[in-house]
Parts: C-alpha cells; sequence; structure tokens
C-alpha cells in the first residue's frame, strides 16, 4: 500500500505542476493580447482645462533703510494695510548717538582759534623798514609770506573737515517703517523682538486684486485663439466651490519653445481667490479644431499613452491634453490619424514588447 500511495500523490503533484503551467501559458498569452481605439480626430468647439495658480498684480517687498532692535508690534500675514499705514518702528539711538558726536565735532571745529600769526626776526626788521619807507608794502607781502612758507605747517580746522551728517540724519528718519502699497500682508520675516537689517526683507505687502497667471497652449492653437479672443462665445473661468468666476485674456506671449504662455488676470473684490492656491480654469473658444477622444484608462501617467505600431511592437506618445470629462479624455495633440493607443495597458507592459490585437 505504502508505495501505491507514493505514486498517487507524484500524479497528483504532476497534475498541479500541468495545470498551473497551463494556466501561466494562458495568461501571459491573454496578456499579451490588447484592445485599442483607433485614432480618429473630430472637430468640435475647442475647450481647455489646466489647473493653475494666480499671483498678484501689484505687490511690494518692505526692507527698512535702517537696522536695529523692533520697538512695538509687527503685522501678522493676513493684516490689511493702506498706503503709508504705520508698519513698525525700529530703535535708532544708536544713530541719534553718533549724530550727536558728528554734530559736537563739527562744533568744535567751528569754535577752534585760528593759527596765530607767524613773526620772525626777519619778519620784524621788515616791519621797521616799512616804517622807514625803506621797503614798499608790495615788498613787506612778500618777504612775510616767504617766511611764512619756512615754517612748518600747523592744522587749523574748517568747515570741510567736519563730518557727513546726513547718511545717519536719513537712518534716524527711517524709524518709522510704512507700507508703499495698500494690499494685504503675505508674507512676514521679522518678529517684534527680533531685528531689523538695512535693506534685507522685512515683510511683503500685495493687493488681491486683481491677481494674474498663465497657461501654456501648444503653438498651433495660438492664432485660434488670437481671434476668438474678442468673439463673446469665448469664456475664461475659475472654478472655486461650485462657483465661476470670469477672467480676461491680457496677452499671448512665445516661450520660445513649442508652447505660448497666455497671460490672464482675475478681479477680486471678495478676495475669493487667493495667490498660490492651485484652480481649475476652463478656456472655451467657439473656433473649432480637431480633438481626440480617448478613454481616460489609456493614459499610463504624465500624459503618455501606448501605442501598437505596424509591426505590433509597443512604443510610447507624449500627448496634450485639453481636458478630462469622467473617463473621456479628449487630447489636442500629439497623436498622429490612424494609430492605434492602447485602450488599458496592463502593468507588465513595455515599450518594444510585442502584442496581438484582439478584434
Amino acid at each position: 500500500m505504502q508505495p501505491r500511495k507514493k505514486l498517487w500523490w507524484g500524479l497528483g503533484a504532476l497534475l498541479i505542476l500541468l495545470i498551473l503551467g497551463l494556466g501561466s501559458w494562458w495568461y501571459m498569452a491573454r496578456s499579451k493580447s490588447v484592445d485599442v481605439v483607433i485614432v480618429k480626430p473630430v472637430t468640435e468647439p475647442l475647450m481647455i482645462t489646466r489647473d493653475v495658480t494666480l499671483a498678484p498684480l501689484y505687490s511690494a517687498t518692505v526692507s527698512p533703510a535702517a537696522s536695529g532692535p523692533i520697538l512695538g508690534p509687527v503685522p501678522t500675514v493676513g493684516t490689511n494695510v493702506s498706503v503709508n499705514d504705520h508698519l513698525f518702528t525700529i530703535d535708532v539711538s544708536p544713530y541719534e548717538a553718533q549724530l550727536a558726536r558728528a554734530r559736537n565735532a563739527t562744533s568744535e571745529a567751528s569754535a577752534a582759534p585760528a593759527a596765530p600769526p607767524v613773526n620772525t626776526p626777519v619778519i620784524t626788521e621788515a616791519q621797521q623798514l616799512l616804517q622807514q619807507g625803506i621797503i614798499t608794502q608790495a615788498e613787506y607781502a612778500k618777504i612775510v609770506a616767504r617766511e611764512q612758507a619756512k615754517q612748518p605747517s600747523v592744522y587749523t580746522p574748517s568747515a570741510t573737515a567736519a563730518p557727513d551728517t546726513s547718511t545717519i540724519e536719513r537712518q534716524i528718519a527711517a524709524a518709522n517703517v510704512t507700507a508703499p502699497v495698500a494690499g494685504k500682508v503675505t508674507a512676514v520675516y521679522v518678529t517684534a523682538d527680533g531685528v531689523a537689517v538695512q535693506d534685507r526683507p522685512a515683510l511683503v505687502i500685495a493687493s488681491l486684486s486683481p491677481l494674474v497667471g498663465e497657461m501654456p497652449l501648444p503653438n498651433a492653437l495660438t492664432e485660434a485663439v488670437q481671434q476668438a479672443r474678442t468673439a463673446p462665445e469665448t469664456t475664461l473661468t475659475l472654478r472655486v466651490n461650485g462657483h465661476d468666476y470670469f477672467g480676461e485674456m491680457t496677452a499671448l506671449s512665445p516661450t520660445g519653445g513649442d508652447v505660448t504662455a497666455l497671460k490672464f488676470r482675475f478681479d477680486n473684490p471678495g478676495e475669493v481667490l487667493q495667490p498660490a492656491t492651485p484652480y481649475p480654469l476652463t478656456l472655451k473658444l467657439p473656433t473649432k479644431v480637431p480633438l481626440i477622444h480617448l478613454p481616460r484608462s489609456s493614459n499610463i501617467g504624465d500624459d503618455t499613452v501606448y501605442i501598437v505600431t505596424a509591426d505590433g511592437l509597443i512604443d510610447a506618445r507624449h500627448v496634450t491634453t485639453a481636458y478630462v470629462d469622467g473617463d473621456d479624455w479628449v487630447v489636442l495633440a500629439g497623436l498622429a490619424v490612424g494609430e492605434r493607443v492602447i485602450a488599458a495597458p496592463a502593468p507588465h507592459l513595455e515599450i518594444g514588447m510585442h502584442v496581438d490585437v484582439r478584434a
């Protein structure tokens, strides 16, 4: 009985291995068969959706004109300010002491007595000769000048030697730092118990209306967008909390590459829109252009798809997205008419792999 049991166990193990092998063969055979979508562009009104961030059109970095400890409070992020509003005060007492010393030096220089006149035996004798009429006044002046030139120089303080106090006075006047523009404080780099450094940013003030931004467009669409900019059907909208905010196209700027920057602005009186926050932007034009509809599952990441070449090999294409609507992925460019896009690529597929297209 024992040998027979071993035989049955051996046959069972062999059968299991055979089943597993057939299953793997069937899976590999099927996994190399793919469903494809044939690229057939459809002419439709252009719509493009992108995630964009906005920035203030008007902003200013506040950099103090003096250095020193900060006295009193400093505005926090989110504080609204008007032009010339007081922001913070810098302790300029060291500058004031420096100015006092400079002014004292100036006063001492102006009050110093003039150097005493030079009197030598030669000059004394010349005075006597002048009084006797032996020499003229001009000759006497020459003798005096010659004798003075022989004497060691004596420093005489003058106004030109006084220190320049204008820079110190400007630094003292900069003790009270004020807002150069109206807006909201968006960044703070100093604290109430910190130190302000001359010409170093202390805070940033930005006006939250209007806000501006830009969106890349393929160069091939530049002319169509330019022609439709003023059309009443053309809209540029941001979707925020279920509400649409309408903006204005301001410029089309070439970047030197394959895309053109579409620049825009949005008025933001209620300050609902916030800088540096991503929002979905939608551009709609009445202009009709060729668009390619693909299943969203065909995107393997980074707007890239797998195609099947005429030789049955896998290749990749990077495409330009127009918009995504549910499972519908609409593509602007990157594919040729008739190319076969793999509808739902399996994870193990790779470029160069041979596959069969299922009918």
